[in-house]
């Protein structure tokens, strides 16, 4: 497990929704994302990344059985070489409240990229994505992430909520400029973010795979509990509450 962190500024309570605000991320807006068209800005090297972007979702895509690792880590090098500083903003913002700003980039296909802006200490509580690959970059100041997959199978989210399941941190890191957070269908498919004291600005660099395949078929805010099961193992319990967002 990655703790690159050791507090990752959890306000703590015994139990917590990790206080949102107001993610509207997954079933709400993102597969609209993917099918909008953008020109990304007038910026050649990002209009040369942008296409050879397209050419690897197209190729990962395409095989019967995706290697979405090698999918996010190879993305993951194209936008380092490309670098931070050339990603376009967002021309306007999609939501707006309790600390955050947000809104779309770029788009076309399957990929669109989004620009998260928030404010010192705002929160976006955990939520899991569904069919969706996922490279996060910081761009500037700091914000702590962290991930977790379940312990087993899951409750469902249709008739399942609120009945408490086991899960585990898998990752716990900071993004600041150029450093990487990914998850894939399979892996660290839950995810939670956190601005430092002087806020953050970072990206989403999201791939729609169409079908969930492996991984969530729902998806869902969920709470957990600040306080570890098991410290050692990073073993939380938590459970689903849904989607606030329809």
């Amino acid at each position: 497990m990655t703790r690159e962190h050791a507090d990752a500024g959890v306000t703590i309570s015994r139990r917590l929704a990790l206080q949102s605000t107001g993610w509207a991320l997954g079933a709400l807006w993102l597969p609209r994302l993917a099918r909008a068209q953008s020109s990304g800005g007038n910026d050649p090297g990002f209009d040369r990344f942008a296409r050879e972007w397209g050419e690897l979702a197209e190729e990962m895509l395409s095989e019967s059985q995706p290697d979405e690792d090698r999918y996010v880590y190879r993305l993951s090098a194209m936008i380092a070489a490309l670098g931070v500083e050339r990603l376009p903003s967002r021309p306007r913002d999609t939501y707006a409240n309790e600390g955050m700003r947000s809104g779309p980039s770029y788009g076309a296909g399957d990929n669109f990229l989004v620009e998260f802006e928030l404010e010192p200490g705002a929160v976006i509580r955990a939520h899991n994505h569904v069919g969706y690959d996922f490279v996060s970059v910081g761009a500037k100041g700091e914000c702590h992430y962290r991930h977790f997959e379940p312990l087993g199978t899951p409750p469902p989210i249709s008739g399942g909520l609120h009945e408490p399941f086991e899960l585990r941190e898998s990752r716990r890191g900071i993004l600041t400029a150029g450093r990487f957070s990914t998850l894939t269908r399979v892996r660290d498919g839950i995810h939670w973010f956190q601005a430092g004291e002087n806020g953050a600005t970072f990206f989403d660099f999201g791939t729609n795979l169409k079908k969930p395949g492996d991984g969530w078929t729902e998806f869902s805010v969920m709470e957990f509990d600040p306080e570890p099961i098991d410290r050692e193992q990073g073993i939380y319990e938590g459970q689903w509450i849904g989607n606030p967002y329809k």
